[in-house]
């Protein structure tokens, strides 16, 4: 797993946890990426992982969708409200609940179904592409290059 964003913290904690595991192996940060570091990088995986109980429809989401990726996410903000606009669970995207154990579980069920099933991944992966082909994001029509900033911070397999 390739986590990418900025580290605020969390990394240094999340780092002990890693080793003591043994997973510095499978489970690597790569700090902050931006504009053809972010393309790349979506050329090199096939999911992205978005957990967050506040999070609107994240750009993090909506590039990675625009490149084909299976998003994995919890839907908070605009997500809930407009799903049928942004993402369908299910059919362009998988959503999680990380509210409680037992939705956790459900959720990771889910997430394993997409992987083993490789007609369900791709038929999610293709209605992610479609849904967002075309679509100019919001950071890229109304801001110049140069004082474009990403805070975003994401996961992707």
């Amino acid at each position: 797993m390739n986590n990418y964003g900025p580290d605020e913290g969390l990394w240094q904690t999340l780092s002990a946890q890693v080793e003591s595991g043994g997973m510095q192996e499978a489970i690597k940060y790569h700090g902050q990426i931006l504009g053809q570091q972010k393309q790349e990088a979506f050329k090199h995986h096939q999911f992205l992982v978005e957990h967050s109980s506040n999070e609107g429809m994240a750009t993090s989401v909506a590039q990675a969708m625009q490149n084909g990726l299976v998003c994995f996410m919890t839907p908070g903000g605009e997500i809930r409200y407009y799903a049928s606009y942004y993402a369908r669970d299910m059919d362009n995207s998988v959503f999680t609940n990380i509210a409680d154990p037992e939705a956790w579980k459900q959720s990771l069920d889910k997430i394993a179904k997409c992987i083993a099933k490789p007609d369900l991944y791709q038929r999610v992966s293709e209605n992610a592409f479609s849904r967002f082909k075309g679509v100019e994001l919001y950071g890229d029509s109304c801001m110049p290059l140069s004082k474009r900033c990403c805070t975003d911070r994401w996961f992707i397999v």
